[in-house]
């Protein structure tokens, strides 16, 4: 999925435990940054494009970027610590043994991680042939093969995509009318 839905999945999870306030914006981040680094590679290679080319040359982008994402190790690394199902589960452990001593700390990394989980699920299920490595660090080649894929329009592409404009708009109204609901409950009555 698009990094917007995944913001709106994360939201959806941390309304789900009941988060607000930081354990909210801990979830929403880790529903995002596993992103980050795909987007960062992919708008230097297409600047790196449009300067070489003169102009934007997609096909060329493309190509570019398959063959950093499938074989360079670094971009393996940072595109699946916070995507691989085995990496995520030890980013858990060690936030739970070694890294947070207070509640505070291990609350809000718990909430970054399950947005993180949130995700690498959704990606897994919306990439056919190029989701995340389930097993990464111990194995760089599994990937389980998703029904549909969030981009690609012979596997689904264009309904995924208007299912996703539709939840954003759905998302946008609701918050909306709920944020006025609020403000308004808010508001002294003059008496």
């Amino acid at each position: 999925m698009k990094s917007p839905t995944h913001f709106l999945i994360g939201y959806g999870c941390a309304a789900a435990f009941g988060w607000r306030g930081g354990l909210r914006r801990a979830c929403l981040l880790g529903a995002v940054v596993p992103d980050v680094p795909v987007a960062a590679v992919w708008s230097v290679l297409a600047a790196s494009v449009v300067w070489r080319e003169g102009g934007y040359v997609q096909a060329l982008v493309q190509a570019e970027m398959d063959a950093l994402y499938f074989s360079d190790s670094v971009m393996i690394a940072l595109h699946n610590l916070l995507h691989g199902p085995l990496s995520l589960a030890g980013l858990t452990l060690l936030t739970l043994l070694i890294f947070c001593r207070n509640r505070t700390c291990r609350m809000r990394c718990l909430a970054f991680l399950a947005g993180a989980v949130t995700h690498a699920v959704v990606d897994i299920v919306s990439h056919v042939t190029d989701g995340p490595l389930v097993l990464w660090p111990l194995d760089d080649e599994l990937r389980l093969v998703g029904p549909f894929s969030h981009w690609d329009p012979a596997y689904g592409g264009l309904w995924v995509t208007g299912i996703e404009l539709a939840a954003a708009l759905v998302f946008g109204v609701a918050s909306f009318f709920g944020w006025r609901r609020r403000r308004a409950m808010a508001v002294p009555v003059a008496g």
